[in-house]
């Protein structure tokens, strides 16, 4: 009996010290956790946007670089010429190829001698074509008169093509506009001055293409969607000229 009245009187000390909760003071330590939690994801949703505002600033600073590392590029190549479709032999003189290429095409001897600076055949994706020629001119009026006297000549009835020497970016970007004007009717695809142009007929305005954005622009105007295509098998041969 003694033992009962002992536990009895424990227990009676532990309901006083531990007074049972009302349901209201459990309503509001909810409602202050629930505070608490509201607050810590407020400050996490916080964090993660100014990140995200980071990481777009920083994704901003890369293409602006990457768009003058292009421009760079480019620039090194604007008195070049990329010759396609001569077919590559052991131990070739490639000064001479070209400098036969350019009689042909109606260049005199006097003025290959003094318009040819160096050329060297470049490495190409396309295993199955002989690699491209990369011809460097002394200046892009002298560039502009051999793509004219290439054209003139018809050597693409050859196969047998002259080209301004285009960015590896930028010749997939003049690829897929040439296969986005023939889905969209457009009736002229050209380079000028390493610049991509388009125009949809013989009258209208000249577009200048200078991203994949501007392509996805005209199909939305003219009421289409496009999907760029990939071109595995591009040719390598626009790297920087190196000698």
């Amino acid at each position: 009996m003694s033992g009962n009245k002992a536990k009895g009187k424990v227990g009676s000390q532990i309901e006083k010290k531990s007074p049972k909760k009302t349901d209201r003071q459990i309503l509001e330590e909810l409602v202050q956790k629930m505070d608490e939690m509201m607050q810590v994801n407020k400050e996490m949703k916080e964090k993660i946007s100014s990140l995200e505002k980071e990481v777009r600033g920083k994704d901003d600073m890369i293409f602006r670089l990457e768009g003058r590392i292009e421009t760079l590029e480019q620039r090194s190549r604007m008195s070049n010429v990329i010759v396609r479709g001569i077919e590559e032999k052991k131990g070739e003189d490639c000064m001479g190829v070209i400098k036969e290429l350019g009689q042909n095409i109606g260049i005199s001897v006097q003025d290959l001698e003094l318009e040819i600076q160096t050329c060297h055949r470049v490495p190409s994706r396309n295993k199955k074509a002989p690699r491209p020629i990369v011809v460097r001119l002394c200046n892009t009026k002298t560039r502009d008169k051999w793509v004219r006297a290439a054209k003139a000549a018809e050597t693409w009835k050859g196969k047998l093509y002259v080209h301004e020497h285009l960015t590896p970016s930028r010749q997939h970007l003049f690829h897929q506009t040439k296969e986005m004007s023939k889905k969209m009717q457009y009736k002229y695809v050209w380079t000028r001055d390493c610049k991509i142009l388009m125009k949809k007929g013989d009258s209208g305005p000249t577009l200048v293409i200078k991203s994949s954005n501007d392509l996805h622009e005209i199909a939305k105007k003219n009421g289409r969607s496009f999907v760029l295509p990939r071109f595995q098998d591009q040719d390598e041969a626009e790297d920087t000229f190196s000698m």
